[in-house]
């Protein structure tokens, strides 16, 4: 990653931050598809990275109640595996 990708990518998570803290309830948005942003995010190879912010800020504002961690978690790892 070169420091530009870096800066763009620190740029972009603190933006994504500002939208979650206004609107938090963006975080258990279901889309057409059935899927939540955390879905999506670790789906696309581009938004990877913004799946451990998402995952903290989806804790922090209780998204999907207490087994909301565990639940993204599991979904994320049968994405990957379906994908891999």
């Amino acid at each position: 990653m070169t420091p530009g990708n870096f800066y763009t990518i620190s740029l972009m998570k603190m933006k994504v931050k500002t939208v979650i803290k206004t609107f938090p309830s963006s975080l258990s948005h279901v889309g057409n598809d059935g899927r939540l942003p955390i879905h999506l995010a670790a789906f696309f190879i581009q938004s990877v990275p913004f799946v451990p912010l998402l995952v903290e800020e989806g804790v922090k504002f209780e998204v999907g109640g207490e087994t909301n961690a565990a639940d993204c978690w599991s979904r994320i790892l049968f994405i990957h595996n379906f994908h891999s």
